[in-house]
């Protein structure tokens, strides 16, 4: 059989070994693996990307954020240093935009600075990085008791999710399956009691009849923040 690309044919094969795979999986490589992910294959914005985020359309986005990010620093009583960490970073635009404003802000706080992006992406885009920034390929932030602010723009969007279905109220999890070596989605059993226990939070009445999605990684990530952050603004 012949495919698209070699990302679809790795998740063929997942599926062929364990006979069926969650959507939480099937995004998690679709997206990040490490060889034919989404995010670790191609140069994805920009004009000749797929898409646009803020810090590349002007440098503004990056100076209103560094004029809240130096009332931070006033508000924390001055530390330093005052670690400025970006999560799904992808690149150090955003970075260096709120650098560049910070000189024209507060000399100390310019110096204070220490700027890390943090990526899952192999190709993390950076530049000739200047003093006191540090790019970290990562799907944790590596620190702890440290005072700052960890800042992302669109890092929640593309964490992988698990889908679900309510119907008749009865739940069940919607899985990937190979159907005539198509790929096919495919309602079963739920079995996965963390996702069981997030569901029913949040059932009602309703809800039935009704399909959704839980990302069951979030609290973990909330939780790598907290550790990371002794004196400190989200």
């Amino acid at each position: 059989m012949s495919y698209k690309t070699l990302c679809e044919k790795l998740i063929h094969n997942k599926i062929k070994l364990q006979g069926k795979i969650t959507f939480a999986d099937f995004m998690d490589i679709a997206l990040y693996d490490s060889n034919y992910g989404y995010y670790n294959s191609q140069k994805r914005i920009g004009a000749t990307g797929d898409f646009y985020t803020s810090p590349i359309v002007h440098p503004a986005f990056g100076s209103i954020i560094c004029t809240q990010l130096f009332s931070m620093w006033v508000e924390l009583k001055k530390p330093s240093p005052f670690y400025l960490i970006e999560i799904g970073a992808n690149n150090d635009r955003l970075i260096l935009d709120i650098r560049e404003f910070a000189k024209s802000i507060n000399k100390k706080f310019f110096h204070d600075l220490e700027c890390i992006i943090i990526d899952r992406s192999k190709i993390l885009e950076s530049h000739n990085s200047p003093e006191n920034f540090h790019s970290i390929i990562s799907n944790t932030i590596p620190f702890k008791n440290i005072s700052g602010c960890i800042l992302s723009n669109e890092f929640f969007d593309a964490l992988p999710v698990n889908k679900f279905q309510i119907k008749n109220h009865i739940i069940s999890e919607i899985y990937l399956t190979l159907e005539n070596n198509e790929l096919k989605e495919t309602n079963l059993k739920l079995h996965n009691n963390e996702l069981y226990e997030r569901i029913t939070e949040l059932y009602s009445e309703s809800l039935n009849n009704y399909i959704g999605e839980i990302n069951l990684s979030i609290e973990k990530i909330i939780k790598n923040f907290s550790d990371v952050l002794k004196k400190d603004l989200l």
